[in-house]
């Protein structure tokens, strides 16, 4: 956003013979009319009058033509000379310079845009913008040392810069002390003043505090479940630029919550979010097409998402195109992949895959029958409470497959089965057959 009410400094200017300076009335005529074109959307005459004032010394309009050459807008995109320009505006704009040159100059450094990634640098050019009460310097002080950017963290310290910036009217600061007061980072955690502090950011246009709201009022965390309002705050999050927002908001699409089902509107939210670069939205946008809703039925299309879902890490994908390779929805079958698949989902930790993986290798599918490495994965299942894997386990353990028989152990893991699933009526039957031939 551009400061449009800015004092007027202006360095003393090299006339030529002849020449009269511009005076500070006429430059700042220029820089109102340089400001009018980019309120329009008209960058590049924006830029032309952003330029003159800059070369008559004018910071403001060094400030302005910084950021447009940081974001590309109306001009080649430049971070490195905006850099030079924020630099120029921050130190001499008169006492304090351009704070605003300060804050963004630092946010430079932190991201190692246009100049050298350096937390040291950030750190001293938010102070300059902060004591400049440029307020989202105080702010992003905070954010380094809640996050141990350059400096020891320090959650009390992070929480005071951000309770100031969110006091003086930074809403970012306020979203960032409600996530504090949320997750009890250097304050006592308080979901309600968190949720406060949420509900004055996504009211000022925070979208991560309006997705924050979403993911509350869906889950009843803090406030009565009411997907309604989750639909809201999802929306406006997801048109604030949160994929994940979008992807929310499309599982509430899908699932009929709080708005009349509508699988058309999900799969475009989905692919919107999957292209944004959000996996589990690649992974939803693959059941759309697999299933035929919202989208034509194409299988290998799923195929082609929940590869992409696997790969970032969703475990359900990986799972989905170990059955797929198994032949399902009528894919060739592949069963060496879907091993591979399993193992993947496994390795991620769903419990059921390593279940699955246990019965490949048992039976000699996709893969060489090895009765240890079978076991080996009934037992991850096990562990993280799949039962079906402790009573699968129970069973190789009494028929002595991969070892000498045992019955006591086999008991174990049939009464292990029980205690995770008292209905699993296999793991009852095994469990009474042992206790009959005692």
């Amino acid at each position: 956003m551009l400061v449009l009410a800015a004092v007027l400094v202006v360095s003393p200017a090299e006339a030529g013979r002849g020449k009269k300076a511009p005076s500070a009335q006429e430059m700042g005529e220029v820089y109102d009319a340089g400001a009018a074109a980019h309120q329009d959307g008209r960058f590049e005459e924006a830029n032309s009058k952003f330029q003159i004032v800059c070369d008559s010394g004018f910071q403001e309009g060094c400030y302005a033509l910084a950021s447009n050459l940081r974001h590309g807008r109306g001009i080649a995109r430049d971070p490195a000379r905006a850099a030079r320009l924020y630099d120029g505006a921050c130190a001499n704009g008169g006492p304090g310079g351009v704070a605003d040159a300060c804050n963004n100059l630092g946010l430079l450094y932190m991201d190692g845009v246009g100049v050298p990634k350096d937390y040291a640098q950030a750190m001293e050019f938010y102070r300059l913008a902060c004591d400049g009460k440029a307020y989202n310097g105080c702010n992003n002080i905070g954010l380094l040392y809640r996050e141990g950017w350059g400096v020891p963290a320090d959650q009390a310290l992070a929480v005071k810069l951000f309770g100031l910036a969110c006091d003086e009217g930074v809403a970012l600061g306020c979203h960032n002390l409600g996530e504090q007061f949320f997750e009890g980072q250097g304050v006592t955690k308080t979901v309600p003043r968190a949720l406060e502090l949420f509900t004055l950011a996504c009211g000022k246009d925070v979208p991560e505090s309006c997705y924050e709201l979403g993911l509350a009022s869906a889950e009843g965390t803090g406030v009565q479940q009411d997907f309604a309002k989750a639909l809201d705050y999802y929306d406006r999050s997801c048109k604030g630029g949160i994929i994940a927002g979008c992807n929310n908001l499309g599982v509430l699409y899908r699932d009929g919550k709080g708005v009349t089902v509508d699988f058309v509107r999900a799969a475009a939210l989905f692919e919107q979010s999957c292209e944004g670069g959000l996996a589990l939205s690649c992974y939803n946008l693959g059941g759309a097409y697999r299933e035929g809703k919202g989208r034509d039925a194409d299988i290998v299309r799923a195929m082609q998402l929940y590869q992409q879902g696997c790969e970032g890490k969703i475990s359900d994908a990986c799972f989905n195109m170990g059955t797929i390779y198994r032949g399902a929805h009528g894919y060739p079958k592949d069963l060496a992949k879907s091993y591979s698949s399993y193992l993947q989902a496994c390795n991620q930790g769903l419990s059921l895959a390593c279940y699955n993986v246990g019965i490949y290798y048992r039976d000699g599918i996709g893969v060489t029958r090895d009765f240890p490495m079978a076991a080996s994965f009934f037992e991850r299942a096990c562990n993280a409470s799949e039962a079906s894997g402790c009573n699968n386990l129970g069973v190789m353990r009494a028929k002595g497959q991969g070892g000498a028989a045992n019955v006591a152990e086999a008991r174990r893991w049939f009464a292990k089965a029980l205690a995770i699933d008292p209905k699993h009526a296999e793991a009852r039957r095994n469990l009474a057959g042992l206790k009959a031939t005692r």
